[in-house]
């Protein structure tokens, strides 16, 4: 994208906010204050990001809406990663989980799964980051999202590396590496083939 793409997207999604906010729609209230937040998230324009991100979990909790509740906190958390505020990251990484889980929907349960493990390795909690990506890469089989199994796939090997396990993470990465040799994406033959 380029910044006249952002500008067109910020100001379609602000009007349809304001749509939405006159129609007290909270559920797409939700989804429109997130999209903005990701606007201002690619643009590193984290305070910004962060306030729409809030906005949405508030938003998504008036609707009741399970599926608001898991997108919305997941994409929170995952801002307070960026800013290394661990502890509100798992808080809100927890409460999207669980939205999740009872939703019942693999696909986005895979992505908090992954959010959790990479909260987890800026830790250091590599026995928590193994288990979250390890469901990642198992739900991501389920669904057929190999995109996300090939980076859970990485992640594993990462993470089998820093614990000296060598064999493991190689095998590791020659799993991602096929994986994406399998589905013909380039880019994610060259990250595993890099990790």
């Amino acid at each position: 994208y380029n910044q006249s793409d952002y500008k067109k997207a910020l100001t379609y999604y602000q009007e349809t906010l304001n749509y939405y906010e006159k129609k007290q729609d909270f559920s797409n209230m939700a989804n429109f204050a997130g999209n903005i937040g990701g606007i201002y998230r690619d643009l590193e324009e984290n305070a910004k990001a962060k306030d729409y991100y809030v906005k949405a979990t508030e938003y998504a909790d008036k609707s009741g809406k399970l599926k608001s509740i898991g997108i919305t906190y997941n994409n929170l958390g995952a801002q307070y990663i960026l800013e290394n505020n661990f502890t509100e990251a798992e808080k809100c990484l927890q409460k999207s989980l669980k939205a999740k889980i009872e939703l019942g929907e693999p696909q986005s349960l895979s992505y908090t799964y992954q959010s959790l493990a990479e909260l987890y390795l800026k830790q250091k909690k590599y026995k928590e980051a193994r288990e979250a990506t390890e469901k990642t890469v198992e739900l991501s089989k389920k669904t057929g999202d190999k995109k996300a199994q090939i980076l859970g796939l990485i992640d594993l090997g990462k993470i089998d590396r820093t614990s000296g396990d060598s064999i493991n993470a190689d095998k590791n990465f020659q799993s991602a590496y096929d994986l994406a040799k399998e589905a013909d994406n380039l880019y994610y033959q060259s990250e595993a083939a890099l990790a």
